[in-house]
This record gives structure tokens, sequence and C-alpha cells, in this order.
């Protein structure tokens, strides 16, 4: 199980990743695709790939829904080859964990419109602490309303640079009419 200093950890290191306070090594963390589309009811695997010979690790899945706070999906253990789910994604039998060789997979099965989140690779190294942290946005296409966020974070020791495009889609339907389609893009940058 993570102990609360283990998880207190994360998260700081997660909302101040751009800052010097967490160490980084000569390990990289990968998670190839930003940004992903699926429609309700199909099958999505995330990956975390990861380079080091660091067999003290931990690798936690982090699910953020737009809006709210991260929520723990699981903890892996490197060296024990063991994963473990938290909380509501316990019993969840649409979520598993497989590992091979250095990429960690997150296979969401039977997906459903709320499982539309930023999902977290987060890598916790007893030797150096916080190594890296990515994400990959899963969107589900479909119904009335539909968000789509590409977030960029560049890591500690690089310039700092946020950026953030939001895409918003409105689809009205009317009784026998064509579909209606209003699409708004609203894009911001801040550069220190």
């Amino acid at each position: 199980t993570m102990t609360c200093a283990h998880f207190v950890l994360s998260l700081i290191c997660l909302l101040s990743i751009a800052q010097e306070t967490c160490q980084s090594s000569s390990s990289s963390l990968y998670q190839e695709r930003r940004l992903i589309s699926v429609n309700v009811g199909d099958n999505v695997t995330l990956q975390c790939l990861y380079e080091d010979d660091d067999d003290a690790s931990l690798i936690y899945w982090y699910k953020q829904p737009l809006g709210k706070q991260p929520k723990i999906i699981s903890t892996y253990l490197k060296y024990k080859k063991e994963g473990t789910f938290h909380d509501e994604f316990l019993n969840n039998t649409r979520l598993t964990l497989n590992m091979t060789d250095n990429t960690l997979y997150l296979k969401i099965s039977d997906v459903k419109a709320s499982d539309s989140a930023t999902y977290y690779c987060l890598k916790y190294s007893y030797q150096f602490k916080i190594v890296r942290v990515k994400g990959s946005m899963v969107h589900i296409l479909g119904g009335a309303l539909a968000f789509t966020i590409i977030l960029i974070l560049l890591l500690a020791f690089e310039e700092i640079l946020h950026y953030a495009a939001l895409n918003v889609i409105q689809v009205s339907k009317t009784g026998r009419k064509r579909n209606i389609t209003k699409t708004e893009c609203v894009y911001s940058t801040v550069k220190n």
C-alpha cells in the first residue's frame, strides 16, 4: 500500500513539476500519445515507457477529470513486479495493468463517458525522489458537448512554458433536421 508521505510527495511534485523542487536523474519517462480519441464502448491502452535500471521504484497511474483533482488509480512496484489498484478503481474489472520490459500499460475496456480525463504516469524512485511525470488526455467522442484539452508541461531545468488549447464542440440535435455543429477555439500562452 502507498503511505501517506508517498502520496503527499507525489501530489506536491505533480503540481510543481516545472519547478526545481523535484530532482531529476538520467532516467526518462514517456507517454507516446498525448491526445487519444475513442468512442464509448471501445478499448484503449495507455502506455508508460521508462528508461532506467532502478528496480527500487514505484510507478503510479493517476486520473484527473476536467476541473477535478487527480485521483490515484494504481501503484506498480517494479522490484516485485506487482500492481495494485486503489480506492474506487480497486474492483473495477474494466481496468488492467500489464508490464513488459520497461513499459507499464493501463488498459481501459468498454470505455465510458466517465473515463474522459487526463491520465498521468508518475515514477517515484527512492534514490531520486520524483523522476518524471507525463500525461495523456483520453477524449471520448460523441455526446452533446465535448471538450478537448491539450496540455504540455515542460519539466525542471528547461525553459518554463505553460500552454493550453481548449476546443469546445457543441452539437445541437433538432428533430428531423441535420445536426448543427458549432466549434469554438481558445488559445492561451504564458511565457516566463
